[in-house]
């Protein structure tokens, strides 16, 4: 009977230790951690590679700094503030909690110096110096960081602060990280190189950072780290390697370490499965676009266009919006074909015929006939002032176009005056053609972006000085 007994016994224990066992083998990162989630997307098409609990709410601890100089960044570009201006360190700023540089009241920091601090040392006191010297207050700076945030796409981010320390109402998703990373590399290049540094120098002594990814993995290039008790470690990488861009998250680690490892082994798998493939797929070519900052929620709904025909390139094309509207009234296909010759025309624009039969001539009147005038019509080096928006990045020419068209068809009111740029970023064999309306008012702008995404579509507002072109 003992025997028995033992033998039942020991046959339990068995089920249980498999079933255990089977269990925690099968477990996702997010069950076996409840403040997990994670991320990876392709930064140049928006594809997601990875995600796991992308949209659910969670603390970004110190990533909130990267929002904190994206706004730094923005001052430096529109000349409101220079490397070299000094900002004050307030009562506020000198009491921060730690990680901080220990200023004291009274003195002051560069911006060079700021952008350094909160890169590799991720200080607290610094972010109260920034905030209260753009924003005037804490307070208005981190409404500037939430505004900022809706107007790339960040649409479950909330800001209370500039440094990240804990308030449950400050929050974001790893997707919102993941276009925050994005809109950092793409529109501040000549800032972007700090996000690579892991030490500097103040005051004599040498202060290194903890983003260890930095020299684990080959090809990374940034960002930021962050850890409260709340949120668990936290992590934002960008990658450049093998011609392809991609940015990471990893949100909720349960150590600095677990968080790396993962992290790396995250982007390796990332590219295997890039190199598997061989090239990037081409789905998205003949259906719904896939913009930058809306991965997974746009559909540009235009039919399949006849196989586009082989052209020189156009490099910043801009047109008028009305131009592209007339081509989504009436003919709905003409405006995914570009012509080969880029040569102006000197037909009419109001000749109801076409022009003569030469060499893919476009008939007047026709978005072909607008891209060949380009050369008598503004470029768009001479947009440099005023309001834009953006509504996609896309891997070819005739995907950006097909979504300044929807646009301007979904945002007529607002556009109806813009100035349609298509232009270029990135190296010759893989550039990136970024869908832009110019010409705007901050209100027409900001118009136009609200009613776009009401249609669930791609926008964000951008500001034109002296010194930027499209």
């Amino acid at each position: 009977m003992t025997r028995t007994k033992d033998y039942f016994m020991q046959r339990i224990i068995r089920i249980t230790l498999s079933l255990f066992i089977s269990v925690a083998l099968l477990s996702t990162p997010a069950m076996a951690n409840p403040k997990y989630a994670g991320l990876v997307m392709d930064a140049d098409t928006g594809e997601v590679l990875y995600q796991d609990n992308a949209d659910a709410r969670r603390y970004p601890a110190s990533l909130t700094k990267m929002m904190t100089l994206y706004l730094l960044f923005d001052a430096l570009r529109q000349g409101d503030v220079s490397m070299r201006t000094r900002m004050p360190v307030s009562a506020k700023a000198a009491a921060q909690q730690p990680s901080k540089l220990y200023l004291k009241q009274g003195e002051s920091i560069s911006v060079e110096d700021a952008i350094k601090a909160l890169v590799v040392k991720s200080a607290n006191d610094v972010s109260i110096v920034v905030a209260e010297y753009l924003g005037g207050s804490e307070w208005k700076f981190a409404l500037d960081m939430t505004n900022k945030a809706r107007e790339l796409g960040m649409r479950h981010t909330v800001f209370r602060n500039p440094h990240g320390l804990p308030d449950r109402k400050q929050y974001t998703t790893a997707r919102d990280m993941a276009k925050l990373g994005i809109a950092l590399r793409r529109d501040f290049p000549q800032y972007y190189h700090f996000f690579k540094y892991d030490r500097f120098t103040w005051n004599g002594k040498t202060i290194t950072g903890h983003n260890r990814v930095l020299k684990r993995y080959d090809g990374v290039d940034g960002i930021k780290t962050g850890y409260i008790n709340a949120s668990g470690f936290n992590l934002v990488t960008s990658v450049r390697k093998d011609g392809y861009n991609l940015v990471a998250v990893v949100m909720g680690g349960k150590t600095s370490r677990s968080r790396d490892d993962h992290m790396v082994d995250l982007i390796d798998r990332s590219y295997t499965r890039l190199a598997q493939r061989g090239d990037r797929p081409r789905a998205f070519a003949s259906a719904a676009p896939k913009p930058i900052l809306r991965p997974s929620g746009v559909a540009a709904n235009v039919a399949a266009a006849a196989a586009p025909v082989k052209v020189a390139s156009v490099s910043r094309a801009v047109v008028p919006a009305s131009a592209v509207e007339a081509v989504v009234q009436e003919k709905p296909k003409q405006f995914i074909r570009f012509i080969s010759d880029p040569e102006p025309q000197k037909a009419e624009p109001s000749a109801p015929k076409p022009a003569p039969k030469k060499a893919m001539k476009a008939p007047p009147g026709t978005l072909e006939f607008q891209l060949a005038s380009l050369q008598s019509s503004r470029s768009a080096k001479d947009i440099v002032e005023g309001w834009g928006i953006q509504v996609g990045a896309f891997r070819s020419e005739q995907d950006a176009l097909k979504a300044a068209a929807k646009a301007v068809e979904l945002a007529r009111d607002a556009l109806q005056d813009s100035k349609v740029a298509i232009t270029d970023s990135g190296s010759s064999n893989r550039s990136v053609h970024r869908a832009r309306l110019a010409n705007l008012s901050e209100y027409e702008a900001k118009s136009a972006c609200k009613k776009l995404q009401a249609h669930k579509e791609a926008c964000f507002v951008f500001r034109l000085d002296g010194e930027r072109s499209l």
